[in-house]
């Protein structure tokens, strides 16, 4: 009894540092995991076991290369080319051609390249389209912010919520997810809502917002010849080091392959470190990709988690939900409730946090059910990165609405109905790729 009160005061502590902006998200582990080791709660190997996860690694590289992105001008070119391909359209329905060229290209940078990164990328190219085709600014920007959150649910490494949700798997001791598991629903959702985007986009409020002044806008750097010589290697590296990289964690989904027993977590590492070592990059712009805040909150939501599934906080929090749910046995109903309840948490709590609240929840109901807990866990994952209601559901939606005079009534009006679209596409398909029984 003792350990369980311990434990509901840790989630309590757990659940005010992730929803209080004011407090840094890596108090998480700096806290909570000294406490959970001093109080026995867990030991110490399993809590310093946490850094070896495979899905942290994942994140920092992706980390990493994001940031080197950004130093060597690679997400410049993205904007560049979303300029170009959109310069020629015109003609009666030139929107919808135009929301059309950009979905596309958001949704598939977005796969493998981190949400923020893309929207980012593309800001220079929005001003110009905006200016150009005399479409509101605040509504191109709103409209990239959906399409590279549909992109990104589509792969392992889309998006760090569905990174985390899989190490919420790998530590119940559960088969992890593989780079495309997350396609079975992801590229039907990320389909339905692109269509329902290009062809509603109405929905989604203009402002008159073509003559502001660009001081929100990052300043284009002046380069020198010297300069660009040392970002085109720069860039070549990036290219070679990260979809080598890329290429390893999809060849990792095949059984051929995984006899050959190549680590694709320390090779990402390994590509970072030949891109310093062949002097692309210098070692302060290397470390300055190492996102240690992020890392530290990782850390501290899987032992929370771990917390969870191993005290009998887990089963009387798994207890309380069910009885709260009228003690149904059914899977679809308990799917629905999960799904919901994550997807209003994560309108105000950072992605991973309401992934990282729910996760341990769905695998304690399934366990006591006797049920296969991955469909619960993808759905949870996906509804966790359903960041369509507020301006601040997410770290994009947050960065990427200085840009823009969307309010959060914009934000529910667009994007309630990728809310019931990401819905029915789960409670269809993934019961059926990943069966509860």
């Amino acid at each position: 009894m003792l350990n369980t009160i311990l434990c509901i005061l840790i989630s309590i502590a757990f659940v005010y540092i992730l929803a209080n902006p004011k407090v840094p998200n890596s108090l998480l582990f700096l806290l909570l995991a000294p406490i959970l080791i001093l109080t026995h709660v867990l030991d110490a190997a399993t809590v310093w076991g946490f850094f070896a996860n495979n899905s942290l690694h994942l994140v920092m590289i992706i980390s990493v290369y994001a940031s080197l992105m950004a130093v060597s001008g690679f997400d410049e070119q993205i904007g560049e080319t979303f300029e170009r391909m959109t310069r020629n359209i015109h003609g009666k329905n030139r929107e919808r051609g135009l929301f059309g060229i950009i979905f596309v290209l958001a949704a598939l940078c977005s796969t493998i390249m981190a949400n923020s990164s893309v929207t980012m990328a593309m800001v220079p190219a929005l001003y110009g389209i905006s200016r150009r085709m005399k479409i509101s600014r605040s509504k191109l920007v709103l409209f990239v912010i959906y399409a590279s959150t549909l992109g990104g649910a589509c792969t392992l490494i889309g998006t760090d919520t569905n990174i985390f949700a899989n190490a919420a798997l790998e530590e119940a001791g559960i088969t992890p997810f593989a780079m495309f598991d997350f396609a079975w629903v992801g590229i039907p959702i990320a389909i339905l809502g692109g269509i329902y985007m290009v062809m509603f986009h109405h929905l989604n409020k203009s402002y008159d917002d073509l003559e502001d002044a660009d001081s929100s806008m990052p300043a284009p750097k002046e380069r020198t010849d010297d300069m660009a010589r040392v970002m085109k290697r720069q860039q070549t590296g990036i290219f070679l080091g990260f979809f080598s990289f890329i290429l390893i964690l999809l060849l990792n989904s095949f059984d051929f392959f995984k006899a050959l027993d190549i680590n694709a977590y320390a090779y990402g590492y390994l590509t970072i470190g030949l891109l310093y070592g062949f002097k692309c990059f210098s070692w302060k712009e290397v470390l300055h990709g190492f996102n240690f805040e992020r890392m530290f909150m990782i850390v501290g939501l899987l032992a929370v988690i771990k917390m969870i599934t191993n005290s009998s906080l887990g089963n009387w929090i798994g207890a309380l939900l069910e009885q709260s749910i009228g003690g149904s046995t059914s899977m679809y109903f308990i799917f629905t409730v999960l799904f919901i309840v994550t997807v209003i948490i994560t309108q105000f709590m950072n992605n991973m946090a309401a992934c990282g609240v729910i996760s341990p929840i769905a695998i304690t109901i399934a366990g006591t059910l006797g049920a296969d807990p991955r469909a619960f866990i993808m759905a949870i994952a996906i509804a966790a990165g359903c960041g369509y209601m507020t301006p601040f559901a997410s770290g994009t939606n947050q960065r990427m609405s200085v840009f823009a005079k969307s309010t959060i009534v914009d934000y529910m009006r667009y994007g309630w109905p990728l809310i019931i679209i990401t819905y029915l596409c789960a409670l269809l398909i993934l019961p059926h790729v990943f069966p509860f029984f």
